[in-house]
């Protein structure tokens, strides 16, 4: 007994010191399973390695708000965001792996036997990650099978270029070889290679020479000629289908016949009619005839055009004139059938006489004038405008003084009773009435200066305005009591009646003028009109003599025939 005791003991202290050195050499192993991850159990499939696990969410209190549906912020209290403020969410619970008890692992691992580890790696036959080339080294992977472990080998330059397809730098022809170039992929060498003649590869032209044309009846020829070598080459050009009809002849009055001159073969086809001709008008007594041409055989045909309803009627005659009192008649008639056709012309227009005045016209009422138609006694009216007051120059009736105003008037020339007054302002102490004493509705004539003369010295200040518009110094001057308005600035004005007014330091003075236009002096009339005046005394001369002569003529041819009729009375008497 006791030696098995001993023996059992042995071989525990071997198992642990088989198994202290089992951890020892996992631990410090080169070949790490990759299924166990050196655990020397399976993953725990139930929470994948994790040791737990969520469960499915169910619907319970709410976490937030403990179920109430309400938040306490701290200033307020607020619905609830994670439950709508129903008090119910749907939350889950992580609980521990059962299965593996919380270490994500269980049971043995098959592929390292429980061990955890492997003495060596167990390498796949590695794939190539880069390639060897001409000037670098290439890397080939391998992985092991057992750990995921991986390493890399270098691979020898292959020293052999990897040239592309190559580019054709010069072409091979008929006459010389070509070249290609190729390139190396990797290091960018380039090398040239010949090609050899290609007897084949002719530089032809691109349109050829027709050496004989194709028609209906043979095809033809077309050569082309190489740039390169002159050698030449034909091609056959197809027959066409376009015949060479030249004649074209009638066969019936609906068809034409053509006759290819190259082949001969004869076709039929329709005339071809134009649009036709008028060869005989219609008349309204008498059909028309219209000939239509076949614009290939020129054959024709005819067909007739009806009468027409339409009279060749000629231009209008007035039959009756028109009066402003009976319409009158204008007659037209066919050139044809001699039909006639008449029209009432419109009233005439009224034959008026002169205008009479059937009102005067005066200075504030309109007047009127009449005039009466020959033919049907109709009166026609028109109305004559007022003709205005046509006044005579202001008088002074009642002198003005330093009490009282003084009055002026003046009478219109057309109508006696027509008087228009105004006040004259009182005068200040000492001042002198100022008026216009010459010049006032004065008739000037367009080129000559227009006066005026005051009852005082005009002074160097006075300002002239006429029609409101101011004259400039240089336009007018004063002389003593007269304002003169240059004839320079007068030209500028209107033909028409105008108004001046002369402003002093004191008192305005206003006054009207009436600009005419220039008439013509008997020296410059007759200057233009002195070379005509000779020619129409000659003429006049010319006249007299003229008459004078016919006198003398008519007298003597008188007295001829008195004598010539004595003479035969006498020969009469004598026998």
């Amino acid at each position: 007994m006791k030696r098995i005791s001993t023996l059992s003991i042995i071989i525990c202290i071997t198992m642990i010191v088989s198994l202290l050195s089992s951890i020892s050499i996992s631990a410090t192993g080169t070949c790490i399973c990759r299924d166990c991850k050196g655990k020397g159990q399976k993953v725990c499939t139930t929470c994948n390695g994790k040791g737990s696990y969520s469960t499915p969410a169910t619907l319970k209190a709410c976490n937030y708000c403990n179920g109430t549906g309400k938040y306490n912020t701290g200033s307020k209290i607020i619905t609830c965001t994670g439950c709508n403020g129903t008090g119910k969410a749907y939350s889950s619970e992580i609980v521990q792996c059962s299965k593996c008890s919380g270490s994500g692992y269980y049971g043995f691992c098959l592929s390292c036997n429980g061990r955890g580890f492997f003495n060596d790696h167990s390498w796949d036959s590695g794939a190539i990650i880069k390639g060897a080339t001409c000037v670098s080294e290439g890397e080939k992977r391998y992985t092991c099978r057992r750990c995921g472990d991986k390493k890399s080998e270098a691979i020898e330059k292959t020293g052999v270029h990897r040239w592309n397809s190559g580019v054709v730098t010069r072409l091979a022809t008929c006459t010389s070889g070509g070249e290609l170039s190729y390139k190396c992929l990797d290091c960018g060498i380039t090398k040239t290679e010949r090609t050899a003649v290609d007897s084949t590869n002719h530089n032809w032209q691109t349109y050829g020479i027709v050496e004989k044309y194709a028609n209906c009846k043979e095809e033809g020829i077309l050569s082309f000629t190489c740039y390169m070598c002159h050698a030449t080459k034909t091609e056959p050009i197809p027959k066409t289908d376009e015949h060479t009809f030249d004649t074209c002849t009638k066969l019936n009055d609906s068809q034409h016949s053509y006759k290819c001159s190259v082949c001969g073969i004869t076709v039929t086809d329709d005339h071809y009619w134009d649009y036709g001709v008028c060869t005989t008008p219609a008349t309204c007594q008498k059909d028309g005839v219209k000939t239509y041409t076949c614009e290939e055989c020129y054959a024709t045909k005819t067909e007739p055009i009806a009468k027409s309803s339409a009279h060749q009627f000629g231009t209008w005659v007035n039959t009756k004139a028109s009066t402003c009192k009976t319409v009158g008649i204008r007659t037209r008639t066919c050139s044809v059938c001699g039909q006639t056709e008449q029209e009432e012309l419109s009233l005439g227009q009224h034959t008026f006489g002169k205008w009479s005045v059937s009102k005067s016209a005066t200075c504030t009422e309109n007047g009127s004038e009449q005039r009466r138609c020959r033919v049907c006694d109709t009166i026609e009216t028109r109305e004559l405008t007022a003709i205005g007051h046509s006044w005579r120059k202001w008088e002074q009736t009642k002198a003005p003084s330093e009490k009282e105003v003084g009055e002026e008037k003046r009478v219109c020339k057309n109508d006696k009773t027509h008087i228009e007054t105004r006040e004259i302002p009182k005068l200040k102490p000492g001042e002198t009435p100022i008026r216009i004493i010459e010049g006032e509705d004065s008739i000037v004539e367009q080129g000559n200066d227009v006066e005026f003369v005051l009852n005082i010295e005009v002074p160097n200040n006075a300002a002239v305005s006429i029609d409101d518009k101011e004259v400039e110094k240089s336009d007018f001057k004063c002389v003593g009591a007269k304002i003169i308005v240059k004839s320079s600035f007068i030209e500028s004005l209107s033909i028409g009646k105008h108004s001046i007014t002369i402003a002093t330091k004191d008192k305005n003075v206003s006054a009207e003028f009436e600009l005419v236009e220039k008439v013509p002096s008997e020296s410059e009339t007759g200057s233009e009109t002195g070379s005509e005046a000779p020619n129409n005394n000659v003429q006049n001369d010319n006249m007299i003599w003229i008459i004078i002569g016919s006198v003398i003529v008519a007298a003597v041819a008188s007295g001829i025939a008195i004598l010539i009729k004595k003479r035969r009375k006498f020969n009469i008497v004598t026998e």
